[in-house]
């Protein structure tokens, strides 16, 4: 009889890392089972930390196809033992499902780290990338109803298909056979009919997008990824990523969720450094009340009192966006009865081009021109359905600009600006590609290329439960 677990309890690991690289060890109990929750890279410093990467027992290195490869590889040395550790890397580190859509599914890096699943249309150009950075020719081969991938060594095509999982060796010489001897041989039913195929290339832009996993945090930035599903997924086949349609092959069950969480310093050095653009902003005075960033008054000279400031921050992720809202402690000193008090939110880059409300590529997301609300105004506005794009020819939304927009009839007595902002962006992981804990002692090792003294705070969430013998 299978022993059941008891209870579980919550299990947390935070480590601090000032250096790279870092190396430390999470030790779980051997008689226990766990479940895996998340796993968090914060910036704490004061600089940004560029491509943080973060691997287990030496795997999970996957910023680029050239590392992709070299863990896929491994220990082998022949030619065929190379190609054949490709395949199997690609066969195991996916899932066989329906297709998300994304076009960039065919590049490998996003196929192992954003999605894990896809159909063989989307496997087999990664398996070709994947043979290329390994010093094959490769090639993508289209059936009827199938797609495979074959490569090139010992003088012959060898198919490799990762989809399946299949492979046919002659049984003569063990050699393994390609389409055309698959077929000639009768070995498979997709063979059944003439459909030699042909050399497929219209996957070849997406595949070979060179996509890599680059992503700087800014001060007040954190990375947190999450085995938990949120619901939210890019799909377009369902013409929503939250309801899942049935009618269309299978729904998706195997996908992890994640957030990028921006809370930026207010001051007039973080503005610098971390916003894309800012203008007529000012951080708030020592000793003065009111909003931390707020409309810079007029210059003396002057004719008018009233100005606009305002700051566009980018958002850029690995990981396909699928969701995105912002918190955020908006101030007013009065009422807008002259229609020059006012706060607005805007988004570019987040949505389909035929919205109505596109205007010189912003979306309004949120305004405030009240007439009466003043003071400290706490204020929520999520915005994830700029990220629902339904489509068939747009890939994935991998970034975005917000702009927060501010203007005072009178900055200098009567202030508008904000004290605190977190934008928090939904964004959708691959389950095997995040870093698990198991039962014994766990080995991580952390490295960036970040310029500078580098602060962060790395920190694991699990549950685990003593098995009952």
């Amino acid at each position: 009889m299978t022993a059941a677990p008891r209870r579980a309890h919550a299990g947390s690991h935070t480590e601090t890392v000032r250096q790279s690289p870092a190396a430390y060890v999470v030790t779980i109990p051997k008689e226990v089972t766990v479940r895996n929750l998340s796993v968090a890279i914060e910036n704490t410093g004061s600089v940004p930390v560029v491509n943080p990467r973060l691997t287990l027992a030496g795997r999970l290195d996957w910023f680029d196809a050239d590392a992709i490869v070299r863990e896929a590889l491994g220990q082998a040395k022949t030619d065929e033992e190379k190609v054949v550790a490709l395949w199997e890397f690609a066969r195991t580190q996916h899932q066989r499902m329906t297709p998300p859509g994304d076009p960039l599914v065919a590049d490998p890096v996003v196929m192992f780290n954003v999605y894990g699943y896809g159909n063989c249309g989307c496997i087999s150009p990664a398996l070709m990338v994947l043979a290329q950075k390994a010093g094959y020719q490769a090639r993508v081969w289209e059936l009827s109803g199938h797609t495979v991938c074959e490569v090139f060594f010992d003088g012959r095509w060898h198919m490799m298909d990762a989809d399946t999982g299949r492979m046919f060796r002659d049984p003569d010489d063990k050699h393994i056979l390609s389409v055309e001897e698959i077929q000639d041989r009768e070995l498979w039913r997709v063979f059944k009919k003439d459909n030699r195929g042909y050399e497929e290339h219209g996957y070849d832009t997406s595949a070979l997008s060179n996509h890599t996993m680059a992503l700087t945090l800014r001060p007040g930035e954190t990375l947190v990824r999450t085995w938990k599903q949120s619901g939210k997924f890019y799909n377009y086949w369902a013409r929503s990523q939250y309801k899942p349609n049935s009618g269309w092959w299978l729904p998706y069950s195997r996908y992890a969720s994640g957030e990028l969480v921006f809370r930026p310093q207010l001051t007039a050095e973080a503005l610098d450094r971390d916003a894309l653009a800012h203008e007529a902003l000012a951080a708030k005075a020592e000793g003065s009340t009111g909003p931390a960033l707020r409309v810079e008054p007029a210059p003396a000279a002057a004719e008018k009192t009233s100005r606009a400031g305002q700051v566009i921050y980018h958002v850029a992720s690995p990981y396909v966006i699928v969701g995105a809202k912002l918190e955020a402690d908006f101030f007013r000193a009065r009422s807008g009865r002259g229609g020059e008090d006012w706060i607005a939110v805007d988004v570019r880059n987040a949505w389909t081009p035929a919205r109505e409300d596109a205007k010189e590529g912003w979306v309004l997301v949120y305004g405030a021109a009240w007439t009466n609300d003043v003071g400290d105004l706490p204020t929520v506005a999520d915005f994830t359905d700029l990220f629902n794009t339904a489509d068939r020819d747009k890939q994935g939304l991998y970034e975005y600009d917000i702009r927060f927009r501010f203007s005072a009839s009178d900055p200098a007595q009567f202030p508008v600006g904000m004290s605190d902002l977190v934008l928090t962006t939904e964004i959708q992981v691959a389950p095997l590609s995040i870093p698990a804990l198991n039962p014994g002692e766990n080995s991580f090792r952390y490295w960036d290329e970040t310029q500078g003294d580098r602060q962060l705070r790395i920190t694991h969430n699990w549950e685990e439960a003593a098995t009952a013998r």
